[in-house]
């Protein structure tokens, strides 16, 4: 009885799905990833911006001294 009594619920409720509708051209949808640190470059670089067009797949990686 005491296992049940104090047996806490951890699991999150469900939620419902919310489907994002593919793009019809470029840069209508793009994401943005933001990566590191990584071992600092001779420029001082430590992190990276990727930038992705959903669309045409083009990434774009730009070097970052700092968050």
């Amino acid at each position: 009885m005491l296992c049940q009594q104090f047996n806490i619920n951890r699991k999150k409720p469900v939620g419902l799905l919310h489907p994002i509708e593919p793009p019809k051209g470029p840069c209508q949808l793009i994401g943005m990833d933001y990566s590191g640190p990584f071992p600092t470059t001779p420029e001082g670089n430590k992190y990276v911006l990727a930038i992705t067009d959903y669309f045409t797949k083009w990434v774009i990686a730009i070097p970052l001294p700092n968050q």
